[in-house]
């Protein structure tokens, strides 16, 4: 954050509760003491992300098991000048999920992607919510599949917005011959995600990430088997 401060997020265990805890540092006073943001007394919450905006605002997601072991996505929010809020669930908690990514954009709006396997889908398939300003978080929804086959491996979604407000998120998706790298953007204020977009890659992939520059374009890299080992490939979208 611009004004020199800084949040940290993980998990910890503490008697029986497997909990997110938050701390942040100021240069002030440098780290300050140690918040839990997310009790998870019948199961647990773990794998936290974290995004701080340019008002000094901060939104934190994880993925959080019950106690029939089901995972959903949830969500803390520190406001500026303020503390943490109350843990909320952020996706429809139909089947399992996680692990999310957040993002957010120049307008104090966040996005958090994750995959999510549907006992009425083929597989798992990548997910969405944004939170928006002055309003919270809004409905779950769908971006793409992750896959054609049942049995398919796709998921691990990464996210960025540009200096527009515009969200482009990457994912693998396994069309049963090999894992490809595919994309999808979203404009601001719209609902829809624009369709699915192949990155090219020549050979099975993983990990994908995602990074704008201050133009717009947008450049993807993966992990690629080329045959003698396995190398980083990238793709930029102008």
């Amino acid at each position: 954050f611009t004004t020199g401060r800084a949040f940290a997020v993980w998990t910890q265990g503490v008697a029986t509760c497997l909990c997110v805890w938050s701390n942040q540092f100021t240069l002030a006073n440098g780290w300050g003491t140690p918040r839990l943001i997310a009790t998870a007394t019948a199961g647990a919450a773990f794998l936290p992300q974290i995004a701080v905006d340019g008002f000094g605002n901060a939104h934190a997601v994880w993925t959080q098991s019950d106690e029939s072991e089901r995972s959903a996505i949830w969500a803390n929010r520190f406001t500026a000048g303020g503390d943490w809020g109350t843990a909320v669930m952020i996706d429809d908690n139909t089947s399992g999920s996680g692990p999310p990514k957040i993002v957010v954009d120049s307008n104090a709006n966040a996005y958090a992607v994750w995959e999510q396997a549907s006992p009425n889908e083929r597989g798992a398939s990548i997910r969405w919510n944004r939170y928006e300003s002055g309003t919270g978080w809004g409905a779950p929804g769908r971006i793409a599949s992750a896959t054609d086959v049942a049995s398919g491996t796709g998921g691990n979604p990464a996210i960025a917005v540009d200096g527009d407000g515009v969200a482009h998120v990457v994912w693998e998706h396994d069309d049963g011959v090999q894992v490809r790298v595919r994309s999808s953007r979203l404009l601001p204020k719209a609902s829809e995600w624009a369709a699915a977009m192949d990155a090219h890659n020549t050979d099975s992939a993983a990990e994908p990430r995602v990074a704008i520059d201050s133009a717009g374009d947008v450049t993807v890299v993966w992990e690629q088997i080329d045959g003698t080992g396995v190398a980083v490939w990238s793709n930029r979208f102008e």
